[in-house]
């Protein structure tokens, strides 16, 4: 009897054996794992460079997102500056001051000295039937009525050789524009009475200066990197320097106003 249960018992425990396993491994494919992962997927996994690969199917495909690179203290420039070359101004250097209102020299009295020798000088005209000597006097004296100074002065000498003139040599200085014997006195009235302009030019350095009568006398000096105006002594405005150099009659009256 006892022989029998002991077969008995052995032959149970052997056919149980394999469908226990089965059971078991039935249940644990229906269960989700302890992570919340569902059955026959693999959880996020971590990579050497810090991507995860996520599956995003039931056969075990993964797509991996990679993160982008960071460099840390990089700085962007997000207005970059561009220079272009050949630009006519130095930015290195910036426009200050203005140019200053210069009077009107022919505004103001008349000049009675001039006035009586315009008067004289076309009543001269007049005799050697040369010009009228209304229209004459009118023209002289729209011409040289406000005439002060050194202007007047040397004005006064050419109109004063002029009236002493023959008809013949004052025919031929109005009409072939010989001055004759007045060559001297008309030359020192025009220096006196127009404008006179110098230039001054170095490697890296330009200036110009403009002397009219009435009036301070105007400079433009170029070094380095600006350009100073000065109206006598006294220094203006400031303009970047650019290609001055190269055009310096252009760069005083842009930045000096000195032609007008």
């Amino acid at each position: 009897m006892n022989d029998r249960a002991a077969y008995r018992s052995r032959d149970l425990g052997d056919t149980r054996g394999p469908w226990i396993a089965l059971l078991c491994a039935l249940l644990t494919s229906a269960c989700p794992s302890p992570d919340g992962t569902p059955p026959g997927t693999s959880g996020p996994t971590a990579t050497d460079s810090g991507a995860t690969s996520v599956d995003t199917t039931a056969s075990g495909a993964t797509t991996t997102a990679t993160p982008q690179s960071t460099t840390v203290g990089a700085t962007v420039d997000t207005n970059p500056s561009t220079t272009g070359e050949g630009s006519g101004d130095d930015e290195s250097s910036t426009t200050s001051g203005e140019c200053p209102v210069i009077e009107d020299p022919t505004t103001g009295e008349l000049n009675p000295l001039v006035v009586d020798e315009c008067d004289t000088l076309c009543a001269h005209y007049q005799e050697c039937a040369l010009k009228d000597h209304a229209l004459c006097v009118m023209g002289c004296i729209a011409k040289f009525g406000y005439d002060r100074e050194e202007c007047q002065e040397a004005g006064s000498a050419a109109r004063m050789c002029l009236t002493g003139m023959t008809c013949e040599e004052l025919g031929d200085h109005l009409k072939f524009n010989k001055p004759g014997p007045c060559a001297e006195p008309l030359e020192d009235q025009e220096d006196a009475c127009s404008c006179q302009t110098q230039w001054g030019m170095g490697e890296d350095l330009c200036t110009a200066r403009r002397d009219c009568p009435y009036v301070p006398r105007r400079r433009i000096t170029c070094a380095q990197d600006t350009c100073q105006c000065f109206v006598g002594d006294e220094l203006v405005k400031t303009c970047p320097k650019g290609n001055a150099c190269a055009d310096l009659r252009d760069k005083a009256e842009s930045c000096c106003c000195m032609f007008q």
